[in-house]
């Protein structure tokens, strides 16, 4: 599933601190007939690719069978849902996307390291050009039933960044070296909705309809 993780990328394109919230479309349509469906269109266009990313990724976590597979979920979000991860406070993700990215957590049994071992630190991985607003959208989710194994959670500054990296570490024993052994479960060439999934996107991680 490699188009899936390498258009994750693609929505941090926009400033997080950017994305107004779906309410307040609502209330620019209510205010001036006019302008506001001119506004709200705009709105629409900004988030749509973001909305349909998460629904397309929301399906591929019913793929996974979470009782046998360890999940490692990461990336730039572009979204937080929590205020504790808001310099200002305030959430200003729609709550559409809130709602799915909230599904794909429950569904794939993941949990944020680093609120795992921090629960109320408030760190940001982003911080726009006068620091005027951060937020800690660069997070790592991991599977519930191995997060006891999380040894180390760190946001590190980088040098001509406005992100953060994040360092995550994990005793998971000793591990043999050596050639590997990599096999495709080929039974999941035969489940609709995943065939599907793979024939919606582009070689460059693009939906083709």
């Amino acid at each position: 599933m490699e188009d899936l993780t390498e258009i994750l990328g693609t929505i941090s394109e926009s400033d997080p601190e950017n994305i107004d919230k779906e309410e307040q479309q609502i209330k620019n349509k209510g205010s001036d007939a006019n302008s506001g469906a001119s506004v709200a269109q705009g709105n629409e266009n900004n988030t749509r690719p973001q909305t349909e990313f998460y629904e397309q990724l929301d399906k591929y976590a019913e793929l996974i069978n979470v009782k046998t597979d360890v999940v490692i979920f990461g990336g730039d979000f572009n979204l937080i849902t929590s205020e504790r991860d808001s310099k200002t406070g305030k959430i200003k993700t729609g709550r559409r996307i809130i709602d799915i990215f909230n599904s794909i957590i429950s569904k794939l049994n993941i949990k944020d390291t680093y609120r795992y071992r921090n629960k109320n630190t408030r760190v940001y991985s982003w911080t726009n050009f006068d620091n005027s607003s951060a937020t800690r959208i660069d997070r790592i989710y991991l599977s519930k039933h191995i997060c006891n194994k999380i040894k180390e959670t760190l946001y590190i500054p980088f040098a001509r960044s406005d992100h953060k990296g994040y360092k995550l570490r994990i005793l998971i024993g000793y591990i043999k070296w050596g050639p590997g052994f990599w096999k495709l479960n080929e039974s999941l060439l035969q489940q609709k909705k995943y065939t599907e999934l793979i024939r919606n996107f582009g070689s460059h991680g693009e939906r083709r309809n």
